[in-house]
């Protein structure tokens, strides 16, 4: 019935996704619903962490056979991949279905038009695996954030997390915005998690002693009009990229 309204009425101004798709081949599908009658138009991407939780989860009970399981995998790191990117959005698309196709940046989406488009959040990534390892690598994502913000809950307290030196470390950050930080140093493979529990990888040995470094998009920002992080009311914090 949708297809059969766009098609109907092409002056589609707005396509919100309200989650994130798990294949580059969908977002673009239905992105593409916009602006059929050649005006210009706007897609919006709302995605979270659980939305990444929820297609590995769907993925893993499938019962189709490995083969197709790791293929949808890689479709979905691919997907992941294009939420992350500080490159022309537009161009990171059409790349994905046409590899050898020459790329040029197209000035209007989020990426193109914000003047910061990476970074570094190498000191950040050093408080937060300092917190991991004085926590023995024990203990989930909430745990961790709700230590490095100085939050006292009885559980907390219990295991006298609340005493260690990186505890409120990073109380100055939203829940979200540390959220947006473990979530890059997972996807880059700092981070390991495992019956959600988060540990660190060997590969941290390398950023702890200054050999590399690690670069996120912008995410401690004042919401503009084509990059923005969308706060909706009740509910958790949503990064947003727009083409």
């Amino acid at each position: 019935m949708l297809l059969v309204w766009v098609l109907i009425n092409p002056n589609v101004r707005f396509v919100i996704h309200y989650n994130m798709p798990g294949d580059l081949e969908s977002y673009y599908q239905e992105a593409g619903r916009a602006g059929r009658d050649g005006l210009k138009s706007e897609c919006i991407l709302l995605f979270s962490e659980r939305d990444i939780n929820l297609h590995e989860y769907f993925i893993t009970v499938s019962q189709a056979d490995d083969d197709y399981k790791d293929k949808m995998g890689e479709k979905l790191t691919k997907m992941i991949q294009y939420t992350k990117t500080k490159k022309c959005l537009e161009a990171t698309i059409v790349h994905y279905f046409e590899p050898n196709e020459k790329l040029e940046e197209c000035e209007q989406c989020s990426n193109c038009v914000q003047q910061d488009k990476s970074y570094n959040m190498t000191q950040e990534a050093k408080m937060i695996i300092s917190c991991i390892a004085r926590m023995k690598q024990q203990e989930s994502y909430s745990v961790i954030i709700q230590v490095l913000r100085g939050e006292s809950t009885d559980y907390i307290k219990y295991k006298g997390y609340d005493q260690i030196s990186t505890h409120g470390l990073m109380k100055g950050y939203t829940t979200s915005e540390l959220s947006h930080l473990i979530d890059e140093l997972r996807f880059k493979g700092f981070l390991n998690e495992n019956d959600e529990i988060l540990m660190c990888d060997t590969s941290i040995k390398k950023l702890l002693s200054n050999e590399v470094e690690v670069f996120t998009t912008p995410f401690k920002q004042k919401a503009t009009e084509k990059v923005f992080i969308i706060r909706l009311k009740g509910l958790t914090e949503y990064y947003s990229v727009s083409w």
